[in-house]
């Protein structure tokens, strides 16, 4: 069987999008605005990564230098249950309204933010450049979906993965596409890859920060204990997801049931999170992003329970309808849990920090490949031998997990 060119079939997509055929080729005006349109949003969605990164580190540094901002939270709540009745044009918005969220504390993440920024920002681009048709359209939004999310965790390779895993999520499972399938994975690739390189590098040349972590050093679970923690530990961390899912699925299933006006029910809870302000300092660790103390654990142990800490807030706040995401909360569970697992079984905190730290999010989220290839990015390539077995177990047990009877959403 002959495996079609990879780079045959990037000229058809771009052919495609530009209204070309495979026999009179791409007309070079239509071919221009093609090239244009995609640069266009990386360069947008890099200075949008910035501008929403920039915000975070501002309004995160207000709420813990004074817990009144707590107080907000009944706002911020209320904007995110109008949401839904936004108009397309204003999606850029959902950008002010998680600040608020993080303003308030709330346990929510950044990543869904980044995607619907990104997405409004190709949607809007590809509507003025006159790209209505359904799969140019989609091809566009999967850009912009990589872009958002590669400049804002400064992961232009995962995120690019992360783009075709996503669209891939309708079939359980993941299986490696074949033959015509593959040829055309690998020139989506190219595009995602080089749009989101390209926002990740606008952010950074515009002055985002992005957090920075230790390097993995293979040679501390290099050993029977370590191999053996590793294995036991990526079955953990899948039942952890496991766990997130369901209790988001059913929190979120009978909040609704009980306030069924959507724009009441974070208004509500919202009320109720800014208690926080009378809140002990242990509890308020769990609140907001979590990016201070995600650095901590690959240096000290934490507390046993404070995965289920940071688990329980955020499952509360994005049950309850509240903007922003879930990956960065996913990071603080599973490197928690994986330094403390560590720690119980003799090795340093950040060897099992990090795999948590990728690993809980590639179960949740259903794209373990991604989180394989975010681990090679943000702790080095020597990480891989180590990554690519516990992800997949972590993977395999969120789906399996006893309690699930081998059937998870």
């Amino acid at each position: 069987m002959t495996v079609p060119d990879a780079s045959a079939t990037v000229k058809e997509l771009i052919s495609n999008l530009a209204g070309g055929s495979k026999n009179n080729g791409i007309p070079a005006k239509a071919l221009a605005s093609v090239v244009l349109v995609i640069l266009l949003i990386s360069i947008a969605c890099g200075a949008g990564a910035w501008l929403f990164l920039t915000g975070l580190e501002i309004f995160t540094s207000w709420r813990v230098a004074d817990g009144r901002w707590y107080l907000f939270a009944p706002l911020a709540g209320l904007l995110s249950g109008v949401w839904a009745t936004v108009p397309r044009w204003l999606s850029p918005l959902i950008v002010v309204f998680t600040w608020i969220s993080h303003l308030a504390g709330l346990s929510v993440g950044r990543e869904g933010t980044a995607i619907q920024m990104g997405g409004g920002i190709a949607a809007t681009f590809g509507s003025v450049f006159g790209f209505k048709q359904t799969e140019s359209a989609k091809l566009l939004l999967q850009v912009g979906m990589a872009c958002g999310f590669g400049a804002v965790f400064h992961v232009p390779v995962a995120a690019a993965v992360f783009a075709l895993e996503v669209s891939r999520q309708r079939s359980r499972g993941f299986r490696l596409p074949t033959g015509a399938g593959a040829a055309v994975d690998v020139a989506k690739f190219a595009i995602y890859f080089l749009a989101a390189l390209g926002a990740d590098f606008c952010a950074g040349a515009l002055g985002a920060q992005h957090a920075h972590y230790p390097s993995f050093r293979l040679s501390d679970v290099v050993s029977v204990r370590g191999i053996g923690a590793c294995l036991v530990c990526g079955v953990f961390l899948g039942w952890v997801a496991w766990l997130f899912l369901f209790l988001l699925r059913e929190f979120r299933k009978r909040y609704a049931t009980l306030i069924p006006q959507a724009w009441l029910r974070p208004t509500l809870a919202g009320g109720v999170f800014s208690l926080m302000f009378f809140a002990p300092e242990v509890l308020r660790r769990y609140a907001g992003l979590g990016a201070v103390e995600i650095a901590q654990f690959f240096h000290t142990v934490p507390e046993h329970w404070d995965w289920f800490g940071k688990l329980a807030f955020t499952v509360f706040a994005l049950g309850a309808g509240f903007k922003g995401g879930e990956v960065t909360p996913l990071f603080f569970i599973g490197a928690s849990l994986g330094a403390s697992t560590a720690g119980l079984v003799g090795l340093m905190p950040a060897s099992l920090a990090s795999l948590g730290m990728v690993a809980v999010f590639g179960a949740a989220a259903r794209v373990p490949i991604t989180c394989v290839v975010m681990a090679a990015e943000l702790f080095g390539v020597q990480i891989l031998p180590a990554a690519i077995p516990v992800c997949l177990i972590a993977n395999w047990a969120c789906r399996y997990s006893p309690l699930s009877e081998g059937k998870t959403d």
